[in-house]
């Protein structure tokens, strides 16, 4: 009995001791329960200060910018506990809660009907962006393609998302679950980019870029921030005018190079050569400067990249100095055979654009880093642009 009475006696000391402590967390399943116990004004706080408030749209993006981070950080730095924070989390990853929809769905409107720019501040990862494809069963994974780098090939080869897995090792039989994250290099929806790593554009979530790139998609300027964030309901809901759109802008830019090249087939011999080049060039097989030297030759559009209507050309005897036969007697025999080129013609002499800077910007989007490069060359010579 007194050895009874004597650990009751301690046990009874020891409790206010062991209050005045901070407890440790613990983890629960999934998620941490924390929970804080300290001295202020003299009183136990038992939860941190803004444990109890609603989260706000810029409380969901410091948790996602900071979701690397250890738990207990991000806690502190919120103000919040850590089984909230955690939950909170899961929530912003599950496309059936709201949390998910104010953050990657809506436009992030912050109380002034400004763009809160810290949303957009870093581009959602390629994983992310394929998940929120799959987790969707209103979308058809069948107008889906992801572009990727492959060790044997060179240039990007795309495949659709709902093909098969049968060139990758494991057990995944899903060819877009079993590719390697950092092999992928862009999505997009039918032939629309909607995601690209290296351009930081992403039309899925709306964060890094979502707008046109340059002059010749109705661009926005190189640093500007966009406005308006597009997300993949509004590329969808849009396509069929975007591929109008961009279907008139590749015809009018083949039109122009065909005329410009000479017409009829030997434009169209030529073309096709010139086309070779530029897959080459997307490919990463010829230099952007080996590039614009070889279809400024005499042979393709010539030093002025106008081709046949090059205002600088010598005419002498029925003929340019280079390939192309003088443009007055192009112009009769179109007349004389009754082709409609003849209004192509006069509608590429009139451009104003080279014509080979207009097929150059006319390459997929995809292609962007390649084609700004080239036209960097090509803005050098006078009367390119």
């Amino acid at each position: 009995m007194r050895t009874f009475g004597l650990i009751t006696f301690l046990y009874l000391m020891c409790v206010p001791l062991a209050l005045s402590f901070h407890l440790r967390s613990y983890r629960c399943s999934s998620s941490y329960v924390h929970v804080l116990l300290r001295a202020k004004n003299g009183k136990e706080d038992l939860w941190p200060e803004r444990t109890h408030q609603a989260w706000t749209l810029e409380d969901d993006i410091v948790l996602w910018e900071e979701r690397n981070s250890d738990m207990d950080d991000i806690a502190t730095k919120l103000k919040r506990g850590v089984g909230g924070v955690a939950a909170r989390l899961e929530r912003l990853q599950d496309p059936s809660s709201p949390a998910y929809k104010r953050f990657c769905v809506k436009p992030h409107i912050s109380g002034d009907d400004e763009i809160v720019d810290a949303a957009k501040a870093r581009l959602r990862p390629a994983k992310e962006a394929i998940e929120r494809i799959l987790w969707d069963p209103a979308l058809n994974l069948h107008d889906f393609r992801v572009g990727y780098r492959d060790r044997f090939n060179p240039g990007f080869i795309e495949k659709r998302f709902d093909l098969p897995n049968s060139s990758i090792e494991g057990q995944q039989r899903s060819f877009i679950k079993a590719l390697p994250e950092h092999r992928i290099a862009y999505i997009k929806y039918r032939r629309r980019l909607i995601w690209h790593k290296e351009l930081k554009l992403d039309r899925i979530f709306g964060t890094g870029r979502s707008q046109p790139l340059d002059a010749f998609e109705g661009a926005v300027d190189e640093g500007a921030v966009d406005s308006a964030p597009m997300r993949l309901n509004a590329v969808i809901s849009s396509y069929d005018a975007w591929r109008e759109a961009a279907a008139a802008r590749s015809k009018s830019a083949m039109k122009r190079a065909t005329a410009a090249l000479g017409g009829l087939d030997v434009g169209r011999a030529k073309l096709f050569e010139v086309r070779r080049l530029s897959k080459a060039l997307a490919d990463g097989m010829l230099e952007p400067e080996d590039y614009v030297e070889r279809v400024t030759t005499a042979r393709f559009f010539g030093p002025s990249g106008w081709g046949v209507f090059d205002p600088e050309g010598d005419v002498a005897g029925g003929k340019t100095t280079g390939l192309f036969e003088n443009i007055e007697n192009f112009r009769e025999d179109e007349a004389a055979s009754g082709n409609v080129m003849t209004t192509e013609v006069e509608e590429a002499r009139h451009g104003s654009m080279a014509p080979v800077v207009e097929l150059v910007l006319s390459m997929p989007e995809e292609y962007r880093l390649v084609r700004e490069a080239a036209i960097s060359f090509l803005s050098g010579i006078p009367g390119m642009l």
